[in-house]
């Protein structure tokens, strides 16, 4: 397996531990307990947090050399978050697929 194939399993492996995350905070939005065994909760839970701290840890780093942000953070998650709600699919694995 090569390097990218690594790289390429292991966002595989974030993007559902990501979605079964959102999932299990609906779960408990909705119905005010989880759906799945806690372990399998925080299996996923674990996935997420190393790679949070490795993100963070890299941001923090270089945060230093980008110069200051002259663009409003929150603004820039608003339009990236209307253009994913704009968008419909129909895969299987969207939420928001048409069906």
């Amino acid at each position: 397996m090569t390097y990218e194939d690594n790289v390429n399993d292991h966002m595989d492996r974030l993007t559902v531990a990501a979605e079964a995350l959102i999932t299990h905070w609906s779960d408990i939005q909705v119905r005010g307990h989880l759906k799945e065994h806690p372990d399998l909760v925080l299996h996923d839970l674990d996935l997420i947090a190393a790679m949070v701290r490795k993100v963070r840890a890299k941001a923090k780093k270089e945060k230093a050399d980008w110069g200051e942000l002259q663009a409003d953070p929150h603004e820039d998650f608003e339009d990236r978050l209307a253009y994913y709600q704009a968008h419909t699919c129909d895969c299987d694995h969207c939420y928001k697929a048409v069906r």
